[in-house]
């Protein structure tokens, strides 16, 4: 018999220093959450049932938890508004309740999907940390109204300085079908 030797898992990174921002992205894989009705799974894409929809929510939550990021970009998250049962609500929530942190998103200009994708970027922020300002920035000319999901950009400002800086999310479609 013969018995390999796995890699150990990296140690997670340090605390960050207080005055210290930090960012991070995460790929959702379609974090559709059938509007916290177990009748509406199968949806679209992601989980095919209830069961399966927690389970994935639970390792998104503690995946991003252990990151101990402030702000975190989010590609697939499902394009279904910002009601009460939207997905996005619904990861905020969760994630609020897994850390104790004061967690947030940003809504879109728009009121209910945003772009013409079933699946958009999102972005989270922990109101501790920092603060949004102004309006949210997207582009929604070519190539990104009919070739890749809207990006979205936020000013932000950290509670401890007046230093602000923009923040980006992109996810672009895949090559598949590309001339």
């Amino acid at each position: 018999m013969v018995v390999a030797e796995l890699a150990q898992r990296p140690d997670a990174p340090p605390e960050p220093a207080t005055q210290t921002i930090r960012i991070s992205a995460f790929n959702v894989l379609n974090y559709f959450n059938g509007e916290g009705n177990e009748k509406s799974f199968p949806t679209e894409r992601g989980a095919k049932n209830l069961a399966a929809f927690a389970l994935q929510e639970k390792k998104i939550v503690q995946a991003i938890a252990a990151m101990n990021a402030h702000i975190v970009g989010l590609m697939e998250i499902e394009n279904d508004g910002y009601g009460a049962a939207s997905a996005i609500v619904q990861l905020t929530k969760a994630l609020r309740a897994e850390t104790g942190h004061p967690w947030e998103f940003i809504r879109t200009t728009e009121s209910g999907p945003f772009g013409n994708d079933q699946i958009t970027n999102g972005l989270l922020y922990r109101a501790d940390k920092v603060t949004p300002e102004g309006d949210l920035l997207t582009v929604t000319e070519y190539p990104f109204g009919a070739r890749s999901r809207y990006p979205l950009i936020q000013q932000f400002t950290p509670t401890h300085n007046q230093e602000s800086f923009l923040v980006a999310v992109n996810h672009f479609k895949s090559k598949g079908g590309c001339p």
